[in-house]
């Protein structure tokens, strides 16, 4: 599988943070926002992806249920939103919380992952209600994206960008671009993974 990672930021902590790791034949990607104006955020977000990249998950929502009651009992560190996803035989499974969103785009057009997910409450608040998807056909690019990224461009550029690129670097580099203000300064953290099988 080819894969690209880009994570930008214009604060002085980026609290995004995502990561594909191979497993075999299977591949893992995560992907953690973490929430800010209540500190700890990047901890949080931090300490998601690295518990979820490591672990060898069956139940990926129980898991996120014992992310949520592990967060919280570390009194130094916030809440995140999680996306976790388990990439098999050509079929991706896997549950998310919060606002972080999993996209496979294709000649099609969009199809939204994680569109019944909770987005509130967060990951480290004791009342997090995580949402599962599974068997669904790898048919095309996996996006998995901070909104930095899906609250500020909009869903036809997105598709566009990937439809006229073929090459992920630069894919996730334009969508950077695009959630960019003409001041340069980014709304928001902004963090996108693409993957092509």
């Amino acid at each position: 599988m080819n894969y690209s990672i880009l994570s930008d930021s214009t604060q002085i902590t980026n609290q995004d943070k995502a990561v594909v790791i191979e497993k075999g034949n299977d591949f893992v990607a995560v992907l953690s926002d973490g929430a800010g104006g209540i500190g700890g955020g990047a901890e949080a977000a931090e300490i998601s992806v690295n518990r979820l990249s490591k672990e060898n998950i069956r139940n990926p929502i129980a898991t996120l249920q014992d992310l949520d009651q592990y967060i919280l009992s570390n009194i130094e560190v916030g809440e995140t939103t999680a996306v976790y996803l388990k990439i098999e035989n050509n079929h991706i499974s896997g549950t998310s919380v919060g606002d972080s969103d999993a996209w496979i785009i294709n000649e099609n057009g969009i199809q939204v992952l994680t569109q019944n997910q909770h987005r509130k409450p967060l990951i480290g608040t004791d009342y997090a209600i995580p949402i599962g998807f599974q068997n669904i056909i790898f048919n095309g690019i996996l996006m998995l994206a901070s909104d930095g990224l899906t609250k500020y461009v909009p869903f036809s550029q997105i598709v566009y960008t990937i439809q006229t690129n073929e090459n992920l670097d630069i894919c996730a580099r334009k969508f950077i671009e695009l959630a960019r203000y003409k001041s340069g300064i980014l709304p928001d953290d902004t963090t996108v993974v693409l993957c092509r099988l």
